[in-house]
C-alpha cells in the first residue's frame, strides 16, 4: 500500500535540482541546461503563445534559484481525495473552482493536458470554531475528476493548514494517489499576501515537473516527481480551492489569475471551463462559490463555514 512507504522510499520518487552558476541566462540556454537546474521547458511559441509568453516574462525576472529541500507530510488533510460525483464536504473535503475538460476543446482525442499554471496571493486563513483539524488548499493540477473516470490526480500549489496553536503556510506536491504522501518544500517559504505562480508539467504521461515562483521574494524552485503506477490521463486541467475538516476555515475570496493550460500542441485558457462550488454537508448550503471573471482569470469567495 502507498501509505506503508517510509519517508525515504517516497522521496526517492521526488527529484530536486541543483541551481545554475551565476550568470546563467535561462532565455538563452539549451533545453539541456534547462532541464538539467530545473527550469520549465521553453514552450513553442508558435503553438503555445500564452504559455511562451508567460515563461519569457517569469525568467527574465532576477530569481534566485534554490534546490528543494523536501519533506514527506503524512497528515490527513494531504490525503487529498479525488473528486467524486455529488459529494458533500466534510473530513474528505471539496473542490471550488474551475476545470476544464480537454474533451470540450475540440482537440484530437489523443491530445490531452499536459501543463498547467496559476497565479495567487496566498490566503489568510482563519481558523473555525471550534477548531477540529482543517486545512485550505489553492492549487492547479491535472486529472482526478471522477466523472471523467480519471483516477488520479498530478497537483501542487499552497496551503493553510491548523498546527494547534495557529495557522501555517506552505506549499506542496503531490501526485495522488500514487506518490503516497505529498511533499512539502521546506525552504520555500510563503506567507500570506505572497503572490506565488505554479506550473505543472508531464513531459511524459508518468513524470511530472513542478516549478514554483514566489513573485514577492524572487524565490524560485523546481520538483520532479515519478511515482510507480503515475499516468497523468490528462482528462482535465484544474484551478481549485479545496478545503479539509469538519468546518471550511474562512479563506475570504482569492482571485486566481494567469490561468493557462497546455496540451502538446496548444495552450488554453477558461474560456471552457466549467466551474465547481463546495456544499455542505445537507447538500445544499454552498460554502464556497467559483466565478470566471475573465478568460484567464477566476475568484472563489468563501461562504459559509458550513453546519
Amino acid at each position: 500500500m502507498a501509505n506503508e512507504m517510509s519517508d525515504a522510499e517516497i522521496l526517492s520518487h521526488f527529484t530536486a535540482y541543483d541551481p545554475p552558476r551565476p550568470g546563467f541566462d535561462p532565455l538563452r540556454a539549451s533545453h539541456h541546461l534547462l532541464r538539467k537546474h530545473g527550469y520549465p521547458h521553453r514552450p513553442d511559441p508558435n503553438k503555445e503563445p500564452r504559455l511562451h509568453k508567460l515563461w519569457s516574462e517569469t525568467l527574465a525576472r532576477p530569481l534566485k534559484i534554490i534546490k528543494a529541500e523536501l519533506q514527506v507530510d503524512r497528515s490527513i488533510v494531504h490525503r487529498l481525495p479525488l473528486r467524486t460525483p455529488q459529494a458533500s464536504y466534510g473530513l474528505s473535503g471539496q473542490w471550488a473552482g474551475a476545470e476544464v475538460n480537454t474533451s470540450s476543446l475540440g482537440y484530437p482525442p489523443t491530445e490531452v493536458a499536459n501543463s498547467v499554471y496559476g497565479q495567487w496571493r496566498v490566503p489568510t486563513v482563519t481558523a473555525p470554531n471550534p477548531d477540529t483539524g482543517f486545512a485550505v488548499g489553492v492549487w492547479v493540477g491535472m486529472g482526478g475528476d471522477a466523472n471523467n473516470g480519471s483516477s488520479q490526480v498530478v497537483q501542487a500549489g499552497t496551503d493553510a493548514r491548523s498546527s494547534g496553536n495557529g495557522v501555517i503556510y506552505r506549499a506542496w506536491t503531490q501526485w495522488f494517489p500514487v506518490s503516497g504522501s505529498a511533499a512539502t518544500v521546506s525552504n520555500f517559504p510563503v506567507t500570506p499576501g505572497d503572490r506565488v505562480g505554479f506550473l505543472v508539467l508531464t513531459p511524459q504521461p508518468n513524470h511530472a515537473f513542478i516549478s514554483m515562483v514566489n513573485y514577492n521574494t524572487n524565490v524560485a524552485t523546481s520538483v520532479g516527481i515519478t511515482p510507480p503506477g503515475a499516468n497523468n490521463d490528462g482528462s482535465s486541467a484544474e484551478w481549485i480551492i479545496e478545503g479539509n475538516g469538519n468546518l471550511l476555515a474562512d479563506f475570504y475570496s482569492v482571485l486566481l489569475g494567469q490561468c493557462i493550460a497546455g496540451t502538446k500542441d496548444h495552450d488554453f485558457n477558461l474560456s471552457s471551463a466549467l466551474v465547481d462550488s463546495i456544499v455542505s454537508s445537507n447538500g445544499v448550503t454552498d460554502l464556497a462559490t467559483a466565478y470566471i471573471i475573465t478568460p484567464s482569470a477566476l475568484v472563489v469567495a468563501w461562504d459559509n463555514a458550513g453546519p
